[in-house]
């Protein structure tokens, strides 16, 4: 099958415009969950009136995260131009049907969905009680906003992981062909589960808009490409495999060559200690990081060596307060995007409290699979409730609630 031949053609019609890129994810995640090879399937998006506004594919249908996918998509402009867009984004689950009208004389393998608007609020209430209404009025007029305090930073975007993202495995292979690679890889850190951090690696080919490298400012790709070739020959045959892809990513998530990444200025902060968490989850799990690295796009960080700031967000009341003010309508996970989070009132904490939750979090970060680490949440928890002045009454309401 040549590259961008497609196999599979389904016709979505929409009643309206708002969030199809969204429902396109809902539909791609369908499939995906089936099996179905995503790169051999076309969207074609149109109107109510069966006017097409939208083509979209999958260059590759290998998931990165379990929030996000990669699509490519294709909008008509202004005189009939298509603009192309590549987007990563949250998954929206549920957000479409069946048609129960598709036309029973269409002889081609394509499938119709119609799709109405989707009401995507998100901050709703899950919790009706008066006093758990009460309750959230009290926590989030305690101490500071998060975002008043610390930064909250998204990740990188490669535009194409398959390529960039590489294992241990890969790794000591390309150092072993060219000890030079070593030059280009950087670790890519992620949570692994709550308190635990582990990580892949990345190949960190900074765009020459940032990065001085011996084949910037050759206006000629192809001799630019040489130079690339020679400098790091193991990394440019391993990126080689990927030539397509790369060059057909959006222009946005591309350096000033094919095999650079886009541009970006977190260097600074990602050398840094960070407390790093995906953006979509069913709950907060955290996790600390130490060493440089970059995380992809699916998490943010927090650069900071407050260990105290990590024991309030694996917190139950961190939990309960995000199952109340975190939600989205497409997903039963929660979202803790920069909006949210920077809304997240954060506890004043003498130096005694701080020290007394960083000991029991190096204690987890030590030995995450201790049979102790319940034991030592639970006196978390018991610092955390004391820091927002709860009552008995109050703890049990979130005990309570979260439990269910």
């Amino acid at each position: 099958m040549t590259p961008g031949q497609p196999s599979g053609i389904l016709i979505l019609r929409f009643f309206s415009e708002l969030n199809y890129s969204g429902v396109l994810h809902a539909i791609s995640n369908a499939f995906q969950q089936q099996g179905k090879n995503l790169e051999d399937l076309r969207f074609i998006c149109v109107s109510e009136n069966y006017q097409p506004f939208a083509i979209a594919y999958c260059p590759d249908s290998r998931r990165d995260s379990a929030e996000f996918i990669e699509l490519d998509i294709l909008t008509w402009g202004k005189d009939n131009l298509r603009i192309r867009i590549s987007q990563s984004q949250e998954i929206p689950e549920n957000l479409f049907h069946k048609s129960n009208t598709t036309k029973a004389d269409d002889s081609s393998n394509s499938n119709e969905f119609n799709v109405g608007e989707e009401n995507t609020k998100s901050n709703t209430i899950k919790y009706d009680s008066d006093n758990s209404k009460e309750l959230l009025r009290k926590i989030e007029n305690i101490g500071k906003k998060l975002g008043s305090i610390e930064k909250i930073l998204i990740g990188i975007t490669t535009g194409y992981n398959k390529a960039f993202v590489i294992d241990e495995n890969t790794r000591e292979k390309l150092i072993k062909q060219d000890p030079n690679s070593r030059n280009l890889i950087s670790r890519l850190p992620e949570p692994n589960g709550k308190w635990r951090c582990s990580s892949n690696y990345l190949l960190n080919i900074l765009s020459s808009k940032i990065q001085k490298w011996p084949w910037s400012n050759i206006l000629d790709e192809s001799q630019a490409f040489m130079v690339f070739s020679k400098t790091y020959p193991a990394v440019c045959a391993h990126l080689e495999k990927h030539r397509y892809q790369l060059k057909t990513r959006a222009r946005v998530h591309q350096g000033e060559y094919y095999w650079e990444l886009a541009p970006r200025q977190l260097n600074e902060m990602t050398h840094r200690p960070k407390i790093i968490y995906r953006a979509l989850a069913n709950s907060m799990s955290a996790s600390y990081d130490i060493h440089a690295g970059y995380p992809l796009s699916s998490l943010f960080f927090i650069p900071t060596s407050d260990l105290s700031l990590l024991a309030i967000l694996n917190s139950s009341v961190f939990d309960w307060y995000a199952n109340l003010r975190f939600t989205v309508s497409y997903t039963p996970q929660l979202s803790f995007k920069k909006k949210n989070m920077i809304q997240f009132p954060i506890p004043v904490r003498t130096e005694p409290d701080k020290a007394e939750l960083t000991d029991y979090v190096e204690i987890i970060i030590q030995n995450p699979d201790s049979h102790d680490v319940n034991s030592i949440e639970n006196d978390i928890n018991q610092l955390v409730y004391n820091l927002y002045d709860l009552t008995p009454q109050e703890i049990k309401l979130i005990e309570e609630e979260f439990s269910k």
